[in-house]
């Protein structure tokens, strides 16, 4: 098990922090139910994973979102409402630090992409990048060295998890 996950993403709530909702919302917008027969099962594995964030030996979960992933109404304002006080819910607990880029930051390294990078016991970090078509575990050092300097320059722009929850909240009024 991973003993730190950092997740930056710039278009949505990362799946670890996503609610039944959203991840429904997401999965009919990408039109999956047309292509596959087991998008219940799907949604229920994406849930599953988030046992992870649950327990004493948890990894410390680092996510970075950009402003527009609170502003952009994925499934609706129930949804969007139900999804933010998620965000709200687990950034109390320990080990779990939700931050996010303002838009007043205008462009910053993170406009290119999604990054994910894990610590493994005994091993080095590893870098995660997913897109349409699956998921691409990244393990060359150079590679690896790239999008650790990403994430922490697009951290550098984030507000501080205060400041952070404090704009969800206000974002979570729009969506009421």
């Amino acid at each position: 098990m991973a003993t730190s996950i950092k997740n930056f993403e710039p278009f949505n709530v990362p799946g670890l922090l996503q609610t039944p909702g959203y991840v429904q919302a997401l999965m009919q917008v990408a039109g999956l139910e047309d292509f596959d027969d087991r998008v219940e099962a799907k949604i229920s594995e994406r849930l599953d994973r988030q046992t992870i964030l649950q327990g004493k030996t948890s990894p410390g979960f680092f996510a970075v979102v950009d402003e527009a992933v609170l502003q952009r109404p994925v499934g609706g304002k129930a949804v969007m409402r139900e999804q933010l006080e998620h965000l709200i819910k687990m950034a109390a607990r320990p080990r779990i630090i939700i931050q996010v880029v303002p838009a007043t930051v205008g462009a910053y390294p993170g406009v290119n992409g999604p990054v994910a990078l894990l610590s493994l016991p005994g091993l080095s970090e590893v870098g995660y990048i997913e897109n349409v078509l699956g998921g691409q575990i990244i393990d060359v050092p150079d590679d690896v060295a790239k999008l650790a300097y990403t994430f922490d320059t697009v951290r550098a722009e984030a507000l501080s998890q205060k400041s952070s929850i404090d704009l969800i909240r206000r974002v979570l009024e729009k969506w009421a």
